[in-house]
C-alpha cells in the first residue's frame, strides 16, 4: 500500500507542476480539439474532490472520538482519501483549463 501512495503522491506533484506551467503560459496555449472534448468533462468531475474531502472529514470525526484509533489501517485510509482528493482536484482543474 505504501508503494501506491508514493506513486499517487508523485503523480499529483507532477500534475500540479503541469497545471502551474499551463497557467503561466495560458495566453500562448492552443488546445487541440480532442483535448477540448476532455475539458467538457469538467462539470462531470467537479464535485468528486469535494465529496472526498467531506468523506475524509467525516471519517476523521467518527474515528477521532475513539481513543484507540491509532491503528495503521485508519491512517492508511485517511492518507489515501487525501491523496485521491488531491489528484482528482488537479484533474478537475486541468479539465476546467481545457474547457476555458
Amino acid at each position: 500500500m505504501h508503494r501506491w501512495k508514493n506513486y499517487l503522491f508523485n503523480i499529483t506533484f507532477a500534475l500540479n507542476y503541469l497545471l502551474l506551467f499551463l497557467l503561466l503560459f495560458e495566453n500562448r496555449l492552443s488546445i487541440p480539439v480532442w483535448l477540448q472534448v476532455a475539458g467538457r468533462m469538467h462539470p462531470l468531475i467537479l464535485h468528486f474532490p469535494v465529496v472526498l474531502v467531506i468523506l475524509y472529514a467525516v471519517t476523521t470525526l467518527i474515528f477521532g472520538f475513539k481513543k484507540q484509533t491509532t491503528g495503521d489501517s485508519y491512517k492508511s485510509t485517511t492518507d489515501l482519501l487525501l491523496l485521491l482528493a488531491a489528484i482528482s482536484s488537479v484533474v478537475t482543474a486541468l479539465a476546467g483549463l481545457f474547457l476555458s
